[in-house]
C-alpha cells in the first residue's frame, strides 16, 4: 500500500482538509483530499497541490480577486456592478439565501465571466444594458453565459420564472378562490395588473391566460 502524509484537519489557505477520498482516474496513485473552504464549498484536491500552495481555496479566492480588479474598470458602485456581484453570489456562494435556487441546482456563471468581470461588463454594454433592465437566462435550465443571457424588463423575467411552490393550480397566472370555488386568471406587465376572468376549471382559466400572453408577451416569441 502506498504511503502518504495524513493531512486530515490541516488548513491550507482557505481550505481545511476533511478526509482522504478516492482520486479521479487521471490522478490514480496520488493522494486526494476532500476539503471544505471558508465560503462553505467543498473541493477535492491533490495533496501535493495543497502542500505547495498551488490550491488555496475552492476557487472563491480567484473570483474575489477578479471582482477586485473589476473596480479598476469604473463600474464599482454602479447597478451593473451589483448585478454581477448578485449573479456570482447566488450561483457560487452557499451562504447566500438564493443559492438553493441557483448554485445548488447546478446554475453557474460561465468561466469567461467568473474569471474576467470586464468581459461581463463589455458584453452587457454591447447587448443593450440599461438600468431599467434585468439579466435573464433564455433557457432557465442553463447557467449564465453570453449565449444564454439577455437584458429584459422585470415583467418578462417574471414570466420566465418557474412556478412558485405556492401555486396550487398548476398553471402560471391562475389561482383558486376558496370562497367562490372558482379559478381566477390574471396577467401583468410593466406593473399593470389585468384580471382576465373567473372560470369553473383551471384549464379554462389557463386558456384565457394563454390568449393574453400572446398579446402582451409577443416580443418573447
Amino acid at each position: 500500500m502506498a504511503r502518504y502524509i495524513d493531512l486530515t484537519g490541516q488548513k491550507f489557505g482557505r481550505l481545511t482538509v476533511i478526509k482522504k477520498v478516492e482520486a479521479h482516474t487521471k490522478n490514480k496513485g496520488r493522494a486526494t483530499w476532500l476539503c471544505r473552504c471558508e465560503c462553505g464549498n467543498t473541493k477535492r484536491v491533490i495533496g501535493q497541490n495543497l502542500r505547495n500552495g498551488h490550491v488555496r481555496s475552492c476557487g472563491c479566492l480567484a473570483r474575489e480577486k477578479s471582482a477586485e480588479r473589476s473596480r479598476k474598470h469604473g463600474y464599482h458602485g454602479t447597478r451593473l456592478y451589483q448585478t454581477y456581484i448578485d449573479m456570482m453570489r447566488r450561483c457560487h456562494n452557499p451562504k447566500e439565501p438564493w443559492f438553493q435556487s441557483y448554485g445548488a441546482k447546478g446554475i453557474t456563471v460561465c468561466e469567461e465571466w467568473r474569471n474576467n468581470p470586464k468581459a461581463f461588463f463589455d458584453w452587457a454594454i454591447n447587448n443593450g444594458y440599461n438600468d431599467n433592465l434585468t439579466i435573464d437566462r433564455i433557457d432557465g435550465t442553463k447557467g449564465y453565459s453570453p449565449e444564454n443571457c439577455r437584458w429584459v424588463d422585470f415583467s418578462i423575467q417574471n414570466f420566465n420564472k418557474p412556478l412558485s411552490s405556492r401555486n396550487t393550480s398548476g398553471y402560471r397566472g391562475v389561482s383558486f378562490n376558496k370562497a367562490t370555488g372558482k379559478y381566477v386568471a390574471y396577467i401583468s406587465r410593466d406593473k399593470k395588473f389585468r384580471h382576465l376572468g373567473t372560470f369553473d376549471t383551471a384549464e379554462e382559466a389557463y386558456k384565457a391566460r394563454l390568449k393574453a400572453e400572446k398579446e402582451l408577451y409577443s416580443d418573447l416569441e
